[in-house]
């Protein structure tokens, strides 16, 4: 033991915990000398690393205002959301647009709007695909291919009552339920308004779904697209839209 240390922060007060995994005293973190290092990532390390990745959406209709959150995945400059979301603001219905703003987190003030234009929708999953100029070469989430199990810690970062970006946590309540026709999957976090749009992170931080919703007064019943509904869409959207992501 007099020869081991922690491959993290050096020091030399490591432990073995179990199954060939060792604990550091000094930074917490556990690790095996024969497979590379692995440790718990927190709610504020996953935040750190993905909200670059996250917009804020809003719309306007007529004399309506909404609020919502947009996922850059494409270093192109394409930014995912929910149909919902883009609704009448993005149809030709009230001011006959086919765009709507987003303020691209990091870029400072909040005042600063950006324009993202309407691309592909399809209604029925509740997903539209956008793009945005500024948010080219911006980094982008990758969609996991991971299995996701019943009981999995879970965060969601999301633009909440139009307020900005914030991060909330919690667990997938079920990996499959179908509401309304579509196979969603069930969350705990206690997502508000605006959290649509906003992307479902693993304990890994691997984006695994999007929130679509909830149910009304029921603050740990929410819903979110799984990661391979996402993957079909997005392979429609390169397809009839003659894209490239």
């Amino acid at each position: 033991m007099e020869n081991l240390f922690c491959p993290i922060c050096g020091s030399r007060r490591v432990s073995p915990a179990a199954n060939g995994i060792y604990m550091c005293a000094s930074c917490d973190n556990a690790f095996s000398f024969t497979k590379e290092v692995t440790y718990a990532k927190t709610t504020a390390d996953i935040y750190k690393a993905s909200v670059e990745c996250v917009l804020e959406i809003n719309t306007i209709a007529g004399e309506n205002e909404s609020s919502g959150t947009g996922i850059i995945i494409s270093p192109h400059g394409y930014v995912l959301t929910n149909a919902h979301i883009t609704g009448e603001a993005m149809t030709g219905v009230g001011n006959m647009k086919n765009y709507c703003d987003v303020i691209i987190a990091g870029r400072r003030p909040r005042e600063i709007l950006f324009r993202a234009e309407l691309i592909y929708s399809d209604k029925a999953a509740d997903l539209a695909l956008l793009y945005c100029a500024e948010a080219e070469e911006m980094p982008a989430l990758k969609i996991s291919y991971s299995t996701v199990k019943t009981g999995d810690k879970i965060c969601v970062i999301g633009n909440g009552k139009g307020e900005g970006l914030g991060i909330v946590d919690g667990i997938v309540s079920d990996t499959c339920r179908e509401i309304g026709g579509r196979k969603l999957m069930m969350i705990s976090a206690p997502v508000t308004t605006g959290y649509s749009g906003g992307p479902v992170l693993s304990a890994d931080g691997e984006f695994i779904g999007m929130v679509t919703g909830g149910r009304d007064g029921e603050t740990a019943m929410n819903y979110a697209i799984p990661s391979v509904t996402i993957r079909k869409f997005l392979a429609s959207a390169e397809k009839k839209a003659g894209i490239r992501l």
